[in-house]
């Protein structure tokens, strides 16, 4: 053989080799977009944040996210929404830095992060990035890291004002919500006075049943806008509400407000003292948690009977000549 031919058969042999490394390369490492791809938002079941030594800890169970970290409680559905459409707009294409010692300029490290870990039916390990500050030279966009990998993204992702709430913030203050549609009955209880409203053919009378008299349809829509959705100021839990339950004034001379479904449901609010701040305490039936709610987010459900009577027609005015 020639000299020549062996030294391209080498060529050849070298070639081959550097082609097998960077294959080998590939399968063990796969690309970061083929990592978030896995992350169908409807199968993640639990996610973690852990910025500055805190970690929250969130699961779905039983269809419904809970935060089990460091507190127990029902998370904000709208909260939750908002880091998992966020987690949806990542996109791992433009690399700014492999540099290392840039990691706390870009906020993409232990020290200076916040490390999220997410976790999903279909993946068998998390999927782990850290999620630094935002990007002044791309609005909306946040530097990025997979934990794993040296390279530092710039990308659409969680910003810090949805990570650095506290466990407290992230609790669902919907008291109550209601598909208005499903309202049969609203009765306003008062120490003196019940007010009685019951849906009949599309429009609500009051007091009874079969009476022909139409409420005032826009003081009840008023009252079922609320019971859609129903947010509270602040949440006080058991062992708190324990301690001052002598100024919430539930027991007393507080109002009630209950609806009933067409299905037979019941619910029932109690609304009782207010504090200086102008915010009333509210509790449901059966349940220990206290909530207080803004005087002015409660005061269109606070009404009496003759708020929803209608004032009889008046004769037109006759026309001046």
């Amino acid at each position: 053989m020639k000299p020549k031919t062996v030294i391209i058969l080498a060529g050849i042999l070298v070639l081959l080799c550097i082609f097998a490394v960077i294959y080998r390369s590939c399968l063990s490492k796969p690309s970061p977009m083929l990592v978030f791809s896995k992350l169908d938002s409807e199968k993640i079941n639990k996610f973690e944040i852990i910025r500055n030594d805190d970690m929250l800890v969130f699961e779905k169970l039983n269809d419904r996210w809970q935060i089990t970290k460091p507190i127990s409680f029902e998370a904000s559905k709208n909260y939750i929404n908002d880091f998992i459409t966020s987690i949806e707009g990542i996109s791992l294409k433009n690399v700014i830095s492999t540099n290392k010692d840039k990691y706390p300029k870009f906020k993409v490290d232990d020290s200076s992060g916040t490390l999220i870990n997410v976790y999903g039916s279909k993946t068998k390990s998390p999927v782990s990035f850290y999620a630094g500050k935002s990007s002044a030279l791309n609005p909306g966009h946040i530097y990025l890291r997979l934990r794993d990998s040296k390279e530092v993204y710039v990308s659409r992702g969680p910003k810090d004002s949805i990570l650095k709430r506290k466990a407290a913030d992230w609790r669902n203050k919907i008291i109550i919500a209601l598909n208005s549609d499903d309202v049969a009955e609203i009765n306003l209880v008062y120490p003196n006075e019940t007010v009685k409203l019951f849906k009949k053919k599309e429009k609500w009378v009051l007091n009874d049943p079969e009476s022909p008299d139409e409420a005032k349809q826009a003081e009840c829509d008023k009252i079922l806008d609320k019971l859609n959705s129903l947010s509270a100021s602040e949440i006080i839990l058991p062992e708190e509400a324990e301690k001052i339950k002598e100024k919430t004034g539930f027991g007393k001379s507080e109002f009630q407000l209950v609806a009933k479904t067409f299905g037979g449901e019941e619910y029932k609010l109690i609304i009782g003292n207010m504090k200086e701040s102008g915010h009333y305490y509210i509790k449901k039936e059966k349940s220990d948690i206290v909530y207080t709610i803004n005087k002015y987010n409660i005061s269109s459900v606070m009404k009496h009977a003759r708020d929803f009577t209608k004032a009889p027609d008046q004769p037109d005015k006759p026309e001046k000549e």
